[in-house]
């Protein structure tokens, strides 16, 4: 099974605390906020599914890497935003590497720390601003 677990509603198909802490993942978050940790090579075949068009970005004040398909940015009045849709990594000295389990809650807060619910005219929208 590709998917460990699932934080959010009723659908676990392992529980967290029952994850090793040195348990290797990505963490993906789709486009209704929940949040999923997959296996070190689905987080790796996920960048490789966003071809040309893959863009990352440093979370401010952590070690982890923020990876989202270019076509899923929004710019709204000169700032850049993502919609969700994304996986977070950590930036190791090789490249790209899978959280441990037990990071895993340090890079959630490091993610909800960056976005945000902003207000354009009448309109409002939860997401992580990018620039």
């Amino acid at each position: 099974m590709e998917c460990f677990y699932r934080l959010r509603q009723n659908k676990v198909h392992i529980p967290y605390d029952e994850i090793e802490p040195a348990t290797l993942m990505g963490i993906y978050i789709d486009k209704e906020k929940n949040i999923w940790g997959v296996s070190e090579g689905l987080a790796m075949t996920m960048v490789e599914t966003f071809e040309n068009d893959i863009e990352s970005c440093m979370i401010p004040d952590s070690d982890f890497v923020l990876i989202y398909d270019g076509d899923s940015v929004f710019e709204i009045a000169g700032n850049k935003y993502v919609f969700y849709d994304c996986l977070i990594m950590k930036a190791g000295k090789k490249g790209l590497c899978a959280v441990r389990a037990d990071e895993v809650e340090d890079a959630r807060r490091a993610f909800r720390n960056q976005t945000a619910t902003y207000q354009v005219g009448p309109f409002s929208f939860s997401a992580y601003r990018i620039s």
